[in-house]
Order: C-alpha cells, then structure tokens, then sequence
C-alpha cells in the first residue's frame, strides 16, 4: 500500500470533482475540504476516496455544505458567535422543500427598482441600460442577457417597411420627404385602402394648408442654408485674420532682431580700424537694409489685416 498515489481522473469524475483536491509536493495523499481531513492513500489504500465519500462524517459535511441557516438564527448574531455556529445543528437550517432560490435575485432586483422604473426606452438602448445595471455586479447575467439580445423577437413590421421604403423612394429624395411619405402609407394602410381614409374635418383643413406649410419650409431652408453658409464665411474670415496676425508679431520679431544685431555691429566697428572696420559697417548696413524690406513688408501685412478686420465685421 505504501506505493499508492494519486490519481488525476478522479478530479474529473462528479462524485469527487467538487471537495476531493490534491496535496501539494505529496502524491500519496488527498485532501477532503468539506471535512478538512487529510486522506493517507499509503495507509489506506488507493480505494481511499471511495470509502470517505460513503461514511457519515463526510455525508454530514455535504448536507451543512448545501444547507441555509434560517433567518430567525442570524438576527443579532455577533461575529464571534458567528464563527462558532454549529452549521451541523438541524435545528439551525432551513428545511430543503422551504428554500426559495429566488429571494437573493428579489433582493437584487428591489436594490435597482428605480433605475428599471425610470428606464425610458425612447432615450436610451436597452443593451447599454442593462449592461450598466448588471453588467458588472452580475457577469453571469449578462452574459445570457447578451445572447437574448441577439435573438430575433419577430420585427416583421420594421422588415416590412423596408420593401415599403424601396417602393416609394426617388432620387434626390430627402429624409424628412421620405418619412413623409412613409406617415401617409402607414396611415392608408390602417384603414384598409385609400377608398376607406376617412375625409375628416382637419384632414380637409391639412390639406388646403399644404402648399403654405410647403412654402414656409423652403423659406426656414434657404434661411438656414444662408446662416450656415454665412457662419462658414465667417468663420473663414476669422481664421485667415488670424494667421495674418500671427505672421504680423512673427515679422515684428525679425525686424526687432536685425535692428539689434546691425546696431552691434556697428558698436563693434567704432573699435575697429582698416578693413574690419569697413567689413563690419558692411554688414550692419546689410542688415539695416534686410529690415527696412521686412518694414515695407510688414506695412502691407497690417493693411491685409485692416481690410480683413472691416470685411469681418460686415459679415
């Protein structure tokens, strides 16, 4: 006996699957975590789990495994005694047939009552609610939530009107013409037919008012096209005065710069005498020069952005 070992296959069988574990670095034993016990397969023989499953120890271990203490028991209970209840005591578990299974999902539910109560389904995705509300607290539920979503729960309506879309669709046709369109069939097609369209009273009036609605649409539409196209202008406009002030401060910089350096130079040559002193002045005279073209330039920038300034603000 003392050569038995552990065998893996059990771990996969039911009946051991669920409390029968392997000890680490020590193949000859196994290790019962329902009863805490330490299983010598060198003493007892290699048919050791076998014989634990069946004795009563390690039945009793099972039961208070998949029992529920009664709710009266747990009622002002400290942690201490807590720690200290006896799960094995009849008296403390509730009777098997008296379990309700879904209280704990009630529970859960009533914590959420008012996000379900104010879900509104005209603002918001279902999916998107629902992963938000269970999506991490309940990882198993909203994995099968995920699949019900995917089923098709008979839109034959909307796949109708997609036939019904390709029939009264043109070119050029716009959105709102479309759904229109649309509105009227639907509205024909509850009553049976055109014939069966009753000619009520505001129908009558709707109808003598279509061509002035129509005229008013178009109107609010050259309306909004002029503004959009008016604030792009505009927008436009702003953007290229910006770059024209940009290149402005960036120009008033280089002028800056080549008057200080000419003005060094020139220092510089006062000390100087012969030929340095000629090809100092020459330089500073070049760069004196490079300034006064960058002055005309700048001069011509600040007139693009006068006029740029006043067509902005005829806009």
């Amino acid at each position: 006996m003392g050569k038995c070992k552990f065998n893996d296959n059990r771990l996969s069988r039911q009946e051991f699957a669920n409390w029968l574990k392997r000890v680490p670095d020590d193949d000859s034993e196994a290790y019962c975590t329902l009863c805490k016990r330490t299983l010598k397969l060198g003493t007892l023989g290699v048919r050791a789990p076998e014989s634990h499953v069946k004795a009563s120890k390690h039945e009793e271990s099972a039961n208070a495994a998949c029992s529920f203490v009664k709710r009266e028991v747990l009622q002002d209970i400290t942690t201490a005694q807590l720690i200290n209840l006896d799960i094995g005591e009849k008296n403390n578990l509730m009777p098997v047939h008296c379990v309700d299974v879904s209280l704990g999902a009630e529970e859960a539910l009533k914590c959420r009552h008012e996000d379900f109560i104010s879900f509104k389904q005209m603002q918001k995705r279902l999916d998107v609610f629902l992963h938000g509300v269970i999506g991490k607290a309940y990882p198993d539920l909203w994995v099968f939530c995920k699949k019900l979503l995917l089923l098709s729960h008979g839109q034959a309506s909307v796949e109708r009107g997609f036939s019904v879309n390709k029939e009264i669709e043109t070119e050029n046709m716009q959105e709102e013409t479309l759904v229109a369109h649309r509105l009227v069939c639907n509205y024909v097609a509850i009553h049976g037919g055109v014939t069966r369209v009753p000619l009520t009273h505001d129908l009558m009036k709707s109808v003598m008012a279509a061509k002035s609605r129509y005229r008013v649409h178009l109107d609010e539409e050259r309306k909004r096209k002029e503004a959009e196209a008016q604030g792009k202008k505009s927008a436009h406009a702003e953007e290229e005065l910006q770059d024209l002030k940009v290149k402005r401060d960036s120009l008033r910089k280089v002028i800056e710069s080549l008057g200080k350096d000419a003005d060094d130079l020139a220092e510089q040559a006062e000390g100087k005498a012969g030929s340095k002193m000629a090809q100092l002045l020459s330089k500073s005279n070049a760069l004196r020069r490079a300034a006064k073209d960058k002055l005309s330039q700048l001069k011509v920038l600040e007139d693009k952005i006068t006029t740029k300034s006043a067509e902005l603000r005829s806009i």
